[in-house]
């Protein structure tokens, strides 16, 4: 049994207004998780290294500064429309290039690095153990691993060093990617067979 209720104080139709605006104010905003995801997409892609102290600091690669200028542009358009009352805020800051700070950098990128390896590696080791054999899966895996190598050689090129401390570490990764590498061929000879018979 169903109970209507019936206040004459309340204006039903100002309400579900209201809702409706707030409802289509809504689905032209921005999440906090999607502003994120833009964010670490540019910094992957300015080869961003995350300085390990408190708060969101990273070290960008000169190479990369009109993508840091793009991501400053973005993050300043955020905060100008940003309906809620927290800030958010970027400043850039240029480093002195010199031994002492190119040490200090190498030691934190080393850290990431090595973060990074052996979160990919005990990725891949789940899909080798598991059998995956997703063409996608695989592909995806090879490009961040091939992504992963291309920002070695770019903070090498910046940092004007070797990085070679990273060797043995990297060294399981590339078996560990030759493998899904095989899979992923002989996937692929499978159903060019398939195709063919």
């Amino acid at each position: 049994m169903r109970y209507q209720v019936y206040d004459a104080d309340v204006d039903v139709d100002k309400y579900c207004q209201l809702a409706e605006e707030l409802y289509l104010k809504f689905c032209d905003c921005y999440s906090t998780k999607q502003v994120e995801t833009v964010i670490e997409d540019l910094l992957d892609r300015m080869q961003a290294n995350k300085i390990s102290i408190h708060g969101n600091l990273y070290f960008v690669p000169n190479t990369n500064l009109a993508l840091l200028n793009l991501l400053e542009d973005y993050i300043a358009a955020i905060s100008e429309h940003n309906l809620n009352e927290s800030h958010i805020i970027s400043n850039s800051m240029f480093v002195v290039d010199d031994e002492k700070q190119r040490q200090k950098m190498t030691e934190e990128f080393y850290v990431n690095y090595k973060r990074d390896i052996e979160a990919y590696q005990k990725a891949i080791q789940r899909f080798i153990d598991t059998g995956c054999d997703s063409p996608k899966v695989i592909s995806r895996w090879m490009q961040k691993i091939a992504t992963l190598q291309q920002k070695k050689k770019t903070y090498e090129d910046v940092l004007k060093r070797h990085l070679d401390d990273l060797y043995n570490d990297y060294a399981m990764l590339e078996m560990q990617s030759q493998e899904l590498f095989a899979r992923n061929n002989k996937i692929q000879n499978q159903v060019q067979l398939q195709n063919v018979a």
